[in-house]
């Protein structure tokens, strides 16, 4: 499987013989400027936004949101479901899916559990996030838009 996206001068790109798969890149200096906490959190997740610093919150709404577009990617059903109605736990570099709506199926999709999240700061303004199965080898990169693919 193959995932790709694109994000204010930079592509990712993930790759593994083992699906489900879904990558996202966001900047926290744009998820800081833009007020999607109604539709992009759960209610959960908006009450410890809520609690943090604001430099805190930027960056955890990035690993909040990127986790959820490559969770959604990797479901195959993308922004259909609303990410809202997805709740997510962050523990370190990994970001595991806590609640998700009853039309949102994995195993009839995509498998018998839900993917795990792997994070990663790109820059310290990026975040990248992998959705994938437990233990799938997965490879990923990011290069600027224009360069040479590093695959």
């Amino acid at each position: 499987m193959i995932s790709l996206t694109r994000s204010e001068g930079l592509t990712a790109l993930a790759l593994t013989a083992n699906g489900p798969l879904g990558i996202d890149l966001e900047s926290v200096a744009r998820m800081a400027s833009i007020d999607i906490d109604g539709v992009a959190f759960h209610p959960q997740e908006r009450l410890t936004l809520a609690g943090l610093e604001p430099s805190e919150s930027a960056f955890q709404r990035t690993i909040l949101w990127t986790a959820k577009e490559a969770l959604l990617k990797a479901s195959g059903t993308g922004l259909t479901i609303a990410p809202d109605l997805l709740a997510c736990d962050i523990s370190g570099s990994r970001v595991s899916l806590t609640t998700w709506p009853d039309t949102l199926h994995w195993d009839t999709l995509r498998g018998d559990e839900a993917p795990t999240v792997t994070m990663s700061r790109v820059t310290e303004q990026r975040v990248c996030a992998v959705a994938h199965t437990e233990g799938a080898q997965v490879t990923f990169s990011w290069w600027p838009i224009g360069a040479e693919s590093p695959f």
